[in-house]
């Protein structure tokens, strides 16, 4: 079996920046925060965070980010651990570059760290599709909140589905919450946060129903607990989203 590795470097000469290669990380992390930001990539496994007590889900290429002094713990979803890359960057390194480049920026230190850390163990493609998944992220640098240039009804889409992803809910429920057209709501969704509205649904509540697994609840009630019809519907919605099954989850 392999042994948990954690590897850090230093980017572009600054000891201000670094990054950081966590491989086969199988424990939890309990309740902590970081003085800088963090911007993590997925490179293996599905490991969830609960980031202000909010439950989600990460797997092979997605991205997260962490503010400085945002509290935060992770779980190791399933067995044989997870590997991810993470740049740690101090706020006043962030502010020397204007606001409008940072994305290009991160992108780029994802590169760096590549070809610093990753040495052909894992897929070249693996590094575009982090890319393509940092464009995406839309962060307010200086003010260190997520900013709002998400359009309105997708704002409103996204807190609805996290107060009650755990209920029966449909498109045509977050649509009229938030005052649009459902078929044009899908297609704004999609274009704007990069995934479906049932896909995001999906992972939120993969992510609740094995954070309870975890914390001993049984498969079948967490399952309920967390919006699914069963414990089948559990399964299979774990298998599309992860590529794991339920069988491999990790035990204590």
């Amino acid at each position: 079996m392999r042994k948990s590795r954690i590897t850090e470097c230093k980017l572009a000469g600054s000891a201000q920046s670094k990054a950081i290669l966590a491989e086969n990380i199988c424990h939890d992390f309990s309740r902590h925060s970081h003085g800088s930001w963090v911007i993590g990539a997925m490179l293996r496994g599905s490991r969830i965070m609960i980031i202000d007590d909010f439950k989600e889900i990460y797997s092979r290429a997605e991205v997260f980010l962490l503010r400085p002094l945002q509290q935060h713990h992770c779980i190791s979803a399933f067995s044989g651990g997870y590997d991810y890359l993470a740049l740690s960057l101090l706020p006043e390194v962030l502010r020397a570059t204007p606001t409008e480049n940072m994305i290009t920026v991160v992108q780029s230190l994802f590169s760096e760290a590549f070809a610093l850390l990753i040495q052909d163990r894992y897929p070249a493609a693996l590094l575009t599709e982090v890319q393509a998944k940092v464009a995406r992220l839309r962060v307010d640098w200086d003010a260190q909140q997520e900013i709002a240039d998400l359009s309105l009804p997708i704002r409103l889409g996204i807190e609805f589905i996290q107060r009650h992803y755990a209920l029966k809910i449909t498109l045509e429920d977050i649509a009229e919450y938030a005052g649009v057209n459902k078929y044009y709501y899908q297609r704004l969704f999609v274009h704007e946060f990069g995934m479906s509205p049932a896909a995001y649904i999906d992972k939120l509540r993969v992510a609740s129903a094995l954070a309870a697994i975890n914390a001993g609840a049984s498969p079948s009630i967490a399952a309920l607990d967390a919006g699914f019809a069963d414990q089948s519907h559990l399964c299979r919605v774990v298998k599309k989203v992860t590529g794991v099954t339920v069988r491999n989850f990790r035990q204590e």
